[in-house]
């Protein structure tokens, strides 16, 4: 979830060379000069990445669809948070036509991106379209992948998107491996008289889990368990990282957050929902499988509302949880009708009469232009409160794509 912050200026389009030289040669009379740049497309694997000359900040990257035999749609860039800002005038994300069934676009990125993306086609696309939420979702409900693109995600709507990530995007070595012991995702209800219900929760239990070894299993909560215990698996993350020695043998637990309204209530700094995390949901797996009970081994991580949830959880209760993940916060909660944001955690950190005991690790994207000062004012009172806080922001925006891998870090950074 994000604020209604105003959106900053729309990307930059510029001419991508490849492109320029395919329609100048059409334009000279040769025929095959689309073919020739969909080959390249094709023998790339996505879009075109090119250098520009003097700009070693920048990439040109130009995407690119073939329109099949007979009448050709429209076809829409939605390329996550970048083209976003298009949404009052959809007209500039739409792709030119170059010659016979090819069509461009060309972007001027940074060339630290990672980004989702997909195509949205019509017979004729409204570019008013996004200017309201339920027609932006109807636009990207509808996305179709790159078909050149062989990296793909799936999303928590239940499709598929691709991913983008330019020359210098943080590396992601741990979104899975082979050979590697496998653990195993289970499905529970577990009670809950806090919440007035059981819960839906997927655990992930690692492939050494079992009674009576040495160690206790470390512990993580991870928020929105229906994406990443079910639509984003994250258990081929785990299984690399556990691996690879990266983190210890970890359980981690992921509670579904069920629809919209209960997850704003359950997240949005609610005692009631933090009670059903550390009195109920951990003593119940704690009674199944051989979990640590010392906060220094246990991490509660959550995206957007969640990384709200999430840090509210660790700063109320240090003695469960002694590590907070915090990705893209919606630390703008709560927000009135006229778009003012109250930032009522950060307010709560700034009174503080104690150093918070738990270790925080924070990331959020630069391009995201409605949670980025947010974000950087919870470091800074945090910080002035006498947390331990490590910080980044990386290049992209308020995207599954970048959160798997900062996940991973994170866990990495808190647990390993």
């Amino acid at each position: 979830m994000a604020s209604s912050a105003a959106r900053v200026h729309a990307p930059e389009t510029t001419i991508g060379p490849a492109a320029t030289a395919a329609a100048a040669a059409l334009r000279a009379g040769d025929p095959r000069a689309a073919d020739r740049l969909w080959a390249r497309a094709v023998a790339a694997g996505g879009p075109l990445v090119e250098a520009l000359p003097g700009d070693l900040r920048h990439r040109a990257v130009t995407f690119l669809w073939r329109d099949a035999e007979g009448p050709a749609p429209e076809v829409l860039l939605v390329l996550d948070t970048i083209t976003d800002r298009h949404r009052d005038d959809l007209g500039p994300a739409i792709l030119r036509p170059i010659g016979g069934r090819l069509r461009a676009i060309t972007y001027r990125l940074e060339s630290d991106l990672r980004a989702s993306y997909g195509f949205h086609l019509a017979p004729a696309i409204d570019p008013g379209l996004g200017r309201t939420r339920p027609g932006w979702r109807a636009v990207r409900r509808g996305l179709v992948p790159d078909p050149l693109c062989a990296d793909r995600m799936p999303t928590a709507a239940g499709g598929e998107v691709s991913v983008l990530s330019l020359p210098d995007a943080p590396p992601q070595p741990w979104r899975a491996a082979d050979g590697v012991r496998r653990g195993r995702v289970e499905r529970h209800l577990v009670p809950s008289a806090a919440l007035g219900g059981a819960r839906e929760t997927w655990a992930y239990v690692p492939a050494s889990a079992a009674r009576g070894a040495p160690d206790p299993l470390a512990v993580a909560v991870l928020l929105d368990g229906d994406v990443w215990g079910a639509a984003i698996p994250i258990a081929p993350t785990l299984d690399a990282l556990i691996a690879a020695g990266a983190i210890p043998p970890t359980c981690v637990l992921m509670p579904h957050s069920l629809d919209a309204a209960t997850r704003e209530r359950d997240m949005a700094m609610d005692d009631a929902h933090v009670r059903f995390l550390t009195d109920e949901l951990l003593p119940w797996a704690t009674a199944r499988w051989p979990l640590t009970d010392d906060p220094a081994h246990t991490v509660v991580a959550g995206q957007s509302l969640g990384g709200l949830g999430a840090a509210y959880a660790g700063l109320t209760a240090p003695r469960r949880f002694g590590g907070v993940l915090a990705q893209s916060g919606s630390f703008w909660w709560p927000e009135d009708d006229d778009g003012t944001q109250h930032e009522r955690i950060v307010a709560w950190v700034r009174g503080l009469d104690a150093p918070p005991a738990a270790r925080f690790w924070m990331e959020v994207g630069r391009h995201e232009w409605m949670l980025l000062d947010g974000n950087r004012r919870m470091r800074d009172a945090l910080v002035a409160a006498g947390a331990d806080v490590a910080f980044r922001e990386y290049g992209g925006g308020h995207d599954y794509a970048c959160w798997r891998g900062g996940l991973a870090d994170g866990l990495v950074a808190l647990l390993g």
